[in-house]
This record gives C-alpha cells, structure tokens and sequence, in this order.
C-alpha cells in the first residue's frame, strides 16, 4: 500500500480485472517452508476484512461452514471477495482454510469478556465486518449515533435474514431470537467515545493510490465521451455501474463500497475525467473515468455522507456522521490536509456535536460551503488559504438540516431543514439567510430541480414526510404551486431542453409511481411505473432520454424525454442513484 502523498510509486502493483495483483506477494508464502495462515491474512485479507481478524478467525468466517469457507476462498463469493485459486497455492489456500474453519477458538479480550456474554457474541459473530468496537469496517459502525432513526423490527429483520447482495449473512439458524434481541439491545446501547475516533493517521494508514497518474491512458479508452456516461449505484453489491447512454449499453461494472452515497465529479472547467464516491464507511474512492477504474482510495472516517470538489479542483471535502467532523484531502495525492470538527449551538440555544449534512462548493468564490445537521448552522470554508479556516458561521438555519442545491450562478443555497419543514435560502455572497420557505413535512430535494417556466427561474423539491412537490420562484422566493402525489418522494430533475420535470415517489404503497408535470402549466400529465421501486429520474446530458432506477427489479428503465415510452431497460443489481456525467460536471456545487 501506498500512503497518501507518496510521490514514488514504483513499489505500487497493477490490479488485473478480477482485483488481485499483476505480481505475487514477496513475502514467503512459499511450498518450501511452514505455510504461517496469519501471514496469509496479513498479505491478502486485512484490506477488506482489517487487521484485527489475525487474532479472530471466527469473525472471518461469520459462522460457515468448512466447506462454504474453502468455496469463498477458491471462487470468492460473489459480493466483491476475489477468487484466490490459482493464485494462492493449494498448501496456502489449506492452511488459510484450515485456521479460519478450525474447532479451536481464540478468546476475546479482557475488556471484551468482562463486558458480558452479548459483547463476546458480537465480538465471535459482528466484528470481522463491523469492528470489534462497533465502530466500523467493512460494514457500518453499529452505534446509537447511526441507528437512532431505525425501526427495531428492521434491526431484526437484518440479522435474521441478513442482506442480499452483501456481505451480511442471515443469522436465523445460528443464532437463538433472544440471541438477536440481546444483539439488538448491544448495539443501540452507548458505547465509549474512543470507538469515534477517526484522525488523521488513521486516514493515512487507511489510503491508497492504486495506479499512478502517469500510466493512465489520455482519453477514453472504451470509444465514447464521457459526458454521454450514466452512473448507476448499484447499492446492495457495492458497485458502481457505468453506462454509455448514446447507445444505452453497459460499458463496465466496478467495485466501489458499501452503501455508495451520491457520486462527486470535478468540474469540467478543469477535467472531465474524475468521479468522486463516499461509501457510508466512509471510504473514499478516485475513479478515472477514462479507465473506469478506482486510482486511489482512502478511508476519511467511520460514517460518511456528502462530497463535494472545489472548483480549481484540488481540493475535496468529505462531511462525516461519525466523527463529527469535515475532512479536507488533496485532490492529486489523497493526502489528508485538515480536519474540523463540528460543534456549535443549535437553535434551541443547546450545544451539541453535530453530523455534516450537504457539502457544496460555489463558484462566487474559493469557498467549501457544510451544514452542520444537528445543529442548524451553515459553515464556510476558505480553501485559497492555506490553513483552511472557517471564515463564516451562519447560525439559526434550521433544525436537522439535510441536502440542498445552489442557482444557477452558484449565489443561492436552498437546503432543507427537515424538522422545521422549510427549504432556507442562503445568500452565498451576503453570508446570510434571505427566506425560509414552507415546503411541506420534510422536505428531500436531492440535487432539486431548478427549470425556466414562463419566464420565471422556478426550484422545486419533494418530500419525505408527505406526497407533495413545492415549486417556488426563485426571484422572489415565494411558493407559486403545491402539487400533491399518492406518496413521499426522494429526487426531483428537469433538463432545459425538456418541458416535462420527473419526480418518484420513493416510499408507501405506490412506490412504483414517477411522476411528471409540465414546467410551463405546472399541472402533472403522466404518472409511470417503470417497475418495483422506482426511483432517482436523470436526464441524459441531451436530454433526450430519462434513465429510472427500479431499485426491487433490478433494472434501470429508459424513457423518451419527450413521448414518455420505453426506448429500453438494462439489467442492474439494486439500482439506485443514477448520475450524468456530463450534467453533474457542469452543475454548481455538485
């Protein structure tokens, strides 16, 4: 591995397509001594499974059997584990099965034991993929601060039936119901704050720079323009899946993290060739998307949302949930540069920590603009500065705070305050809040949808708590039309060359439902059902054609922007978020 900001790369290694090596390992892993299986790990495994798993083997084969652990190892297992025959030698693919399958178990350690039975049982059963403290790895941290807002029954659901698609098995024949709900009350019960920490060392222990720029071709080499890509999150697998939407075929799927939240792109003012991707555990991926392949990669904390780049493009920024903190990192080298921590005063006068919501860059100015979720303030970051100093503390925004979408000169932010029920207009260039705006029950406008009608710039978003779209002016920040839907919705997109703006209806009984309404009469004229759960409508960046995820099908539909009928649907494991490139490079903030 590679640490961040390591200019001699001649000690990195070439991943082939099935993600191993180009070379073998120099360590002795060899027929002609003792085969040691913790060397083993410690050469092939601890990137994704973390170092931890050395001294814990049963937290590696999260309870298989022998033979399903041999399968795993020689085929892999289908989620993003490679196959290792033919590259490890049959002595060591033994020796590897033989330690993590075998009857003697290593004990947990004193803490842990003294802890009680269920944190030994989380400790043999959860931590080889969530930390042996909760705090994260390949799965998400478990912890009060990121379970909060999830049902229980939902909680036992997972376990009991684990996740499609993932790594996370189904425990229902392993585990007693009062196993799962004693797991159930250890994960939703405190934990100490050590388990969040994530510094700055811990990111360069955690980064990588996989292949060098210099080896990387000079323009695409799969025969398209990249502004013509779609991205599709397949969320479920890990995956990001690019699709070339001039023909509507899948050009290459990737490997990209768990729970890919929405994809950042530098701005086409400086490159069109880099995709930005947070996964929830708060890895950090650099894809070319010359290559579509990942450069680099670093872990910038334990639960992480939002990305954004700054418009010189040598910065990104990355909120987290879990520390409570912005991460900034150099764009070329991964390396992390500074990291702030975010406590303020929420607006019932309560100090708290607070998660990071929306990141955004503007173009008025070198600034990194971040909503403090918790507590209700907007920050702004200075980056031409080399300190990185938060210039401006905008307080009394709202409370919990969520995403949000800038105007088309970058002046305005819109971002939601979910608890309020408002969408807040900050001025970017003031420094302080115009209106708040009423939009319903909590409002979720996504990247929003910001379309000419009649002369006037109109934004729009959807709701979670309720079937409703909010269109407002954004001259006069005035709501001009409600429009009810028979459900919550998530995302909302226009294209200025279509007369048609596209929402879904992401949750309650009509799921299955996007809906479209004209931008100049404001009424809708068509409510579709491309399939089971359909959501994230993106235009093309003609805006011919609308790409639909149906997240339950496994699909992605593709609609005539103009006659609203299927052109064609392209296989896709649980699709969700669908980006263009050539739009997401050109948008404000994006």
């Amino acid at each position: 591995m590679v640490s961040c900001g390591t200019q001699d790369l001649t000690s990195s290694v070439a991943l082939t397509e099935s993600g191993h090596p180009e070379t073998t390992s120099s360590a002795a892993l060899t027929e002609t001594g003792p085969i040691d299986a913790l060397e083993i790990i410690d050469h092939h495994c601890v990137n994704c499974h973390n170092d931890l798993d050395c001294d814990n083997p049963a937290s590696l084969i999260q309870g298989l059997s022998a033979q399903k652990v041999e399968d795993n190892v020689r085929g892999g297992n289908g989620w993003g584990m490679p196959a290792f025959q033919g590259f490890l030698s049959e002595g060591e693919i033994t020796a590897l099965v033989t330690y993590l399958s075998g009857e003697a178990k290593e004990q947990p350690p004193p803490e842990i034991a003294a802890a009680g039975p269920v944190a030994s049982l989380f400790w043999d059963k959860c931590s080889g993929c969530h930390g042996d403290r909760r705090q994260g790895g390949v799965g998400p941290a478990l912890i009060p601060q990121r379970l909060s807002d999830v049902d229980r029954e939902l909680l036992r659901e997972d376990i009991s039936d684990g996740q499609s698609g993932t790594a996370m098995p189904a425990w229902q024949d392993i585990l007693t119901e009062q196993e799962i709900d004693d797991l159930i009350d250890y994960i939703l019960s405190p934990v100490e704050a050590i388990v969040l920490t994530w510094n700055i060392d811990d990111m360069c222990d955690n980064c990588e720079m996989v292949i060098p720029t210099e080896q990387l071709p000079s323009q695409p080499v799969w025969g398209g323009k990249v502004e013509d890509l779609m991205v599709v999150t397949e969320r479920d697998v890990g995956r990001l899946l690019f699709i070339d939407s001039s023909s509507h075929k899948v050009i290459k799927s990737i490997e990209a993290g768990y729970a890919i939240h929405a994809p950042t792109f530098t701005p086409k003012t400086v490159s069109d060739r880099w995709l930005w991707a947070i996964a929830r555990n708060g890895w950090l991926i650099k894809v070319d998307l010359y290559s579509l392949q990942v450069v680099g990669k670093v872990r910038v904390g334990l639960d992480s949302r939002g990305t954004a780049v700054s418009t010189d493009g040598r910065y990104v920024i990355v909120g987290n949930y879990i520390p409570n903190n912005v991460v900034i990192i150099d764009a070329d080298t991964l390396k992390p540069l500074k990291v702030i921590e975010t406590f303020g005063v929420d607006p019932d006068g309560k100090e708290v920590a607070s998660r990071v919501a929306a990141v955004l860059s503007t173009p008025i100015g070198p600034y990194f603009e971040f909503a403090l979720k918790d507590a209700g303030q907007v920050w702004v970051v200075d980056y031409s500065q080399p300190d990185f100093p938060v210039v401006k503390k905008i307080a009394n925004v709202g409370r919990i705070l969520h995403d949000g979408f800038l105007t088309p000169d970058g002046r305005y932010f819109q971002i939601a305050s979910q608890e309020d029920g408002t969408i807040v207009v900050i001025d970017l260039e003031e420094l302080k809040i115009v209106k708040k705006i009423l939009a319903g029950t909590k409002p979720h406008p996504g990247p929003g949808a910001i379309f000419e009608s009649q002369g006037r710039i109109l934004a729009a978003t959807p709701d979670i708590g309720e079937g409703l779209v909010t269109i407002w002016d954004t001259a006069t920040w005035e709501v001009v039309k409600t429009l009810p839907t028979r459900g919550p919705g998530l995302f909302i997109r226009s294209h200025p060359d279509s007369r048609y703006v596209w929402v879904d209806v992401a949750f309650g009984d009509y799921w299955d439902d996007i809906v479209i309404f004209d931008r100049d009469t404001l009424e809708i004229v068509a409510t579709l059902q491309p399939g089971k759960r359909s959501i994230h409508p993106e235009f093309t960046k003609d805006g011919k054609y609308v790409y639909v995820s149906c997240w339950n099908d496994d699909k992605v539909v593709v609609y005539d922007a103009n006659t609203l009928e299927v052109v064609t649907e392209i296989q896709a494991k649980t699709p969700t978020g669908i980006f263009n490139a050539g739009i997401r490079q050109e948008e404000p903030g994006a």
